[in-house]
C-alpha cells in the first residue's frame, strides 16, 4: 500500500471509527466498496449497540493526545504499561481525567506488600503483645488499629495496573458511545467522497461511487 492509500484509510478510520484489515483494505478499490464496508460496521439505529471499534478509536485518540503518541503505536492489544511508563500513578490519573468516566478502576497494591505490611507485621505484633502478657482484648484492639493504619498508608503505594484492565481494548467500556452517531448509507457516501477529495486533492465532482482509486483517481 502506498502513502496515499494509507493516509486515506486512516482518514476513513478516524471519521467513522472503524478499522480496515489489510486484506479488506486491498479489496476496497472504489468508494462504493469503502461505503459498503463501513456501513456494515457503524450504528444505523439508536437501538444498536455501540461497535467496539468506535470505542477503540475514541480511546486511541485520547491516548494520542494525552501521551503524545502515534497512531501506529496503539492497537487494541497494546499493553497500558508500555504507554504509561515508569510514572504509572501520575499517568493513570492523567488517563482517568482524559477519559472522564464516572467510574474508573484504581491501581492495585503489590500483593506481597499487602501480605507483609497489613497482615504479617500486625499479627506478629499481636503475638508479641500476648507474649508480654497484654490482655487479649487489648491486644486484639491494637491489632485492629495497626491493620487499619497500615491499610490506609499503603493505598498511596498502589502502582500496579489491574490485570483486568491491562490493555487498550479493556478501556473501551469507559468511553461509552455517542448516541447521536447514527449513519445512513448516503451520509457515508457523501463523507467518503469528501474525504477522498481532501486527501487526494481531486475535485468532488470528479469522484464517482465506482471510480477506481488507482486507475481513475491516481492514488498511489
Amino acid at each position: 500500500m502506498g502513502l496515499d492509500s494509507i493516509e486515506l484509510l486512516m482518514a476513513y478510520e478516524e471519521e467513522f471509527g472503524v478499522q480496515f484489515d489489510n486484506i479488506d483494505a486491498e479489496n476496497c478499490s472504489t468508494p462504493r466498496h469503502v461505503v459498503d464496508y463501513i456501513y456494515k460496521r457503524v450504528r444505523k439505529t439508536k437501538d444498536e449497540a455501540c461497535p467496539s471499534q468506535v470505542g477503540f478509536y475514541k480511546i486511541r485518540k485520547i491516548l494520542i493526545e494525552t501521551f503524545n503518541l502515534k497512531r501506529n503505536e496503539i492497537s487494541p492489544s497494546t499493553e497500558l504499561v508500555s504507554i504509561l511508563g515508569d510514572n504509572t500513578k501520575k499517568n493513570w490519573k492523567l488517563l482517568q481525567d482524559a477519559i472522564g468516566a464516572d467510574y474508573f478502576p484504581s491501581l492495585e497494591r503489590n500483593k506481597y506488600l499487602v501480605l507483609i505490611v497489613i497482615y504479617f507485621l500486625p499479627i506478629a505484633l499481636f503475638f508479641v503483645l500476648l507474649f508480654n502478657e497484654f490482655l487479649l482484648m487489648v491486644s486484639l484492639a491494637i491489632l485492629l488499629v495497626v491493620m487499619i493504619f497500615f491499610n490506609s498508608i499503603t493505598f498511596n503505594m498502589a502502582r500496579n495496573i489491574p490485570k483486568k484492565y491491562s490493555t487498550v481494548a479493556s478501556l473501551v467500556p469507559f468511553v461509552g458511545c455517542d448516541n447521536d452517531t447514527i449513519w445512513e448509507r448516503e451520509q457515508i457516501l457523501t463523507k467518503v467522497i469528501q474525504i477522498t477529495s481532501e486527501q487526494l486533492g481531486i475535485a468532488i465532482e470528479e469522484i464517482q461511487e465506482d471510480s477506481h482509486f488507482v486507475e481513475e483517481l491516481g492514488m498511489d
